[in-house]
């Protein structure tokens, strides 16, 4: 995945799952929104403050240590602080004095009782000490149920497999080319479409992508569909998304989630080209699995790609509070993971509970997809990436995280899609390009009524994938995700 290297980048080398690598970044200065602080590395389990905290405290429990496949970004001396389900209001303001009493800095305090997540962000005090007393007085106190650091995510890029590559190059040279006559087979499929989806089953000829023609269950140089998720909003929690021509009068107006939440400036633009990526293939008319959805860009991310563990919440948040009467079908694509956050858990948990199904990515470290967040989540689907067949089934790619938390596998190795200049394409791989075709199937498949709500809509994900087809699936449950033509 070729994407722009920015100093911000370099140094928060960490999360979106387009590439996410959490391995090498630097530590320093960074910026998100009007918020500056600290990016620091840690390794899973550094014991730190939470340890001295922990230190002789009966609640030791509820200080959570970074956790992730590896070295994870934090943003120095900032916590979470979450509450329980029960924990009145007044309790989290409670705790916002508390952490104020201390000399801490409370950046955000999310009390409202139908929230998604429910606590305080915080920076706390200076000195190792203080911090520890701080951190053991909220541990103590009834309404916590935890305190995690505050985990910053960034950009990095993926690089596709090596054969992977090759055919990518064959592949795109004449994408853009053939794109007039893929806009005009994705139309003529347009005009056979009645209220509600696609009459009769439309073929689009010589997809240019590849990931096109294998979810609709066989490789076959046709992408045949009979659904088009009209009727069903997805929500690209993102980079934001750039105002192709191929989205037609579909991209409706987001939010741009600037932290710790500040939804007044409704810039949605993608300056960095991941976002729009996404989008494409989940809705674009040509490169889009579901050509009939409304897609709602949530920019969580700034101009060189970095974002925060509050930064997602608020956005899950805005989520399930937008109102549009059009959008009473939600489906959240989440191309992005890092450090496991109980707090990210908690809100993607709490959104599937109010009716909004999401959908991320496993990862890219080619480890335990449990050890990261959201994909650890349950009620989340967790997608892993697999490359072209080339013969002998859908090898999984070298990089796609994997295990129990992984739900279904999809093509993420050199996918072909929007790019944020009109007209043109970007090459991408990472299980960030695996999701969104999952995320254009769930479209397709709430809008056709195969199913009827998130709960029931990520079991269909499932039931309906083709079994026993990946090659090395390292303890993953053995599913490709597909659609038949007829669906």
């Amino acid at each position: 995945m070729a994407l722009p290297r920015t100093p911000a980048l370099a140094l928060l080398c960490g999360l979106l799952a387009g590439g996410l690598a959490i391995a090498s970044a630097q530590t320093g200065a960074a910026r998100l929104g009007s918020e500056s602080f600290r990016a620091i590395r840690v390794a899973p389990g550094d014991a730190s403050v939470a340890a001295a905290a922990a230190a002789g405290g009966a609640n030791a429990h509820k200080l959570l240590t970074p956790a992730g496949s590896g070295p994870v970004l934090v943003a120095e001396g900032e916590y979470m602080a979450t509450v329980s389900p029960e924990a009145s209001p007044e309790a989290v303001e409670a705790l916002a004095r508390l952490i104020k009493g201390a000399r801490g800095r409370v950046k955000q305090v999310s009390s409202a009782a139908d929230g998604v997540w429910r606590g305080v962000t915080f920076k706390a005090p200076r000195s190792t000490a203080a911090q520890a007393r701080l951190l053991r007085q909220l541990a103590d106190a009834p309404a916590v149920q935890f305190v995690e650091p505050h985990y910053v995510f960034a950009l990095a890029p993926v690089p596709a497999d090596a054969p992977a590559v090759a055919a990518a190059a064959a592949a795109s040279a004449p994408a853009e080319a053939a794109s007039a006559a893929a806009a005009a087979a994705a139309g003529a499929a347009a005009a056979a479409a009645a209220a509600g989806g696609v009459a009769a089953p439309a073929a689009m000829q010589a997809p240019p992508s590849w990931g096109l023609d294998r979810i609709d269950g066989k490789m076959d140089s046709y992408y045949v569909y009979a659904s088009d998720g009209a009727g069903v909003c997805v929500y690209v929690l993102d980079t934001g998304v750039s105002p192709v021509t191929n989205f037609e009068s579909r991209l409706v107006t987001g939010a741009y989630i600037e932290y710790p939440g500040d939804q007044a400036n409704q810039q949605t633009m993608d300056y960095q080209g991941h976002g729009t990526h996404v989008a494409g293939t989940i809705g674009s008319k040509v490169y889009g699995v579901a050509k009939g959805a409304l897609l709602v860009p949530v920019r969580i991310m700034d101009n060189s790609g970095s974002g925060s563990t509050q930064g997602i919440i608020n956005g899950i948040a805005w989520v399930v509070g937008h109102r549009d009467a059009r959008c009473t079908k939600k489906v959240i694509n989440m191309s992005i993971g890092g450090g496991r956050s109980a707090a990210l858990n908690t809100a993607v948990r709490d959104a599937s509970a109010k009716g909004v199904l999401s959908v991320v990515a496993a990862g890219n470290e080619a480890a335990d997809a449990c050890t990261s967040s959201p994909a650890a989540e349950p009620t989340a689907v967790t997608v892993g990436a697999t490359v072209r067949p080339s013969g002998g089934g859908d090898g999984r790619a070298y990089y796609s995280n994997f295990g129990t938390c992984v739900d279904v596998f999809a093509p993420g190795d050199a996918i072909v899609s929007e790019a944020m200049t009109d007209g043109k394409t970007q090459t991408l791989s990472g299980t960030s390009m695996a999701t969104p075709h999952v995320t254009g199937l769930a479209a397709r498949m709430w809008g056709k009524g195969l199913c009827n709500s998130a709960t029931s809509c990520h079991a269909a994900l499932s039931s309906k994938a083709q079994t026993g087809t990946i090659v090395d699936a390292a303890g993953s449950p053995n599913r490709m995700a597909i659609m038949w033509g007829n669906s």
